[in-house]
């Protein structure tokens, strides 16, 4: 048992590659409509332009042209949404943010109506417009004007979110909870394995203005469900066999599972549980830890992020 606890301990402050280089795509941001107390959603109109006029001066019997550049620029203002039809009755709307490169703003890309159900929840009974007539007045809108938030300096715009990820996954250490002869339980297996894992994550991340940085600053927590598929080297010794008239050595072992994962930036705390299943039965066929569920324990931490 000191043994086993030793082995976990250690497994816990392992830093290794579990879920830290993750892949994401997907990703989508809820915008509750229109923002929040001290963040509402703004818009302006068209982009900045340029535009000469050109005048002329005599001088005596030379007549001389000059040219005046003049920028026209249409302030932003508050998004009055109920103004619109295709915005009543939502509370939300899913979106693409990127922060400007000047910090100030985070900038919001509306995602399109691609079809008729969409639509139909973008308009009430009380709305003129049909389901298809909102669509294309909602996808006119966000293309035709540029909506954003005002970052308040040192003050955090926090926006729920979700994506799909992946990634290598490594389980340095487990803890067999079960075993076929119902006597070995709680043993620490220490084996080499690698695997992938695929899911989806939902949380928060925080948007901000720090005066002091020189380009936008962020954070985000996250809770993930994950799907893992792994190999796992399995070492069969005869004290491991229900039975000790039988072979021993390392055998390949397939071991699905699925996974909890809470994180935080760059730092992630994995829980994941599975089975091993030998490919090999000649070896491990009185194995006692064959099919027995499985839990394992990591960090991870991205020096990547």
């Amino acid at each position: 048992m000191k043994r086993s606890m030793i082995l976990l301990a250690l497994g816990l402050c392992v830093t290794h590659t579990l879920l830290a280089q993750s892949s994401s795509w997907k990703i989508r941001y809820k915008i509750f409509l229109p923002g929040n107390e001290n963040f509402s959603i703004q818009y302006k109109t068209g982009v900045e332009s340029t535009e000469e006029t050109t005048g002329y001066i005599t001088d005596g019997n030379d007549i001389k042209s000059t040219v005046t550049s003049i920028k026209i620029k249409d302030l932003g203002k508050k998004f009055d949404y109920n103004t619109y039809g295709t915005f009543k009755g939502r509370s939300y709307l899913y979106a693409d943010v990127l922060q400007s490169a000047d910090k100030s703003k985070l900038i919001i890309h509306f995602w399109p109506i691609k079809n008729y159900d969409a639509a139909q929840r973008h308009a009430t009974k009380k709305d003129s417009l049909s389901a298809d007539s909102a669509a294309i007045t909602f996808n006119g809108l966000i293309e035709n004007n540029t909506f954003y938030f005002n970052l308040n300096k040192r003050e955090y715009l926090y926006l729920n979110s979700a994506a799909w990820h992946a990634g290598p996954l490594t389980m340095p250490f487990k803890v067999y909870l079960g075993s076929r002869d119902k006597v070995h339980t709680n043993n620490v297996a220490a084996d080499i394995n690698a695997g992938l894992y695929i899911g989806q994550k939902w949380g928060k991340k925080g948007f901000v203005d720090m005066p002091a940085e020189k380009d936008g600053k962020s954070h985000e927590g996250f809770v993930s469900l994950n799907g893992i598929i792994g190999f796992s080297k399995i070492s069969v010794a005869k004290t491991d066999n229900i039975n000790d008239n039988t072979n021993e050595g390392s055998v390949l072992g397939f071991s699905p599972g699925i996974g909890l994962g809470l994180h935080y930036d760059s730092f992630v705390f994995f829980l994941a549980g599975g089975i091993d299943i030998p490919i090999s039965n000649s070896i491990a066929e009185n194995w006692r830890y064959k099919n027995q569920p499985w839990l394992g324990f990591g960090l991870g931490f991205s020096i990547f992020k």
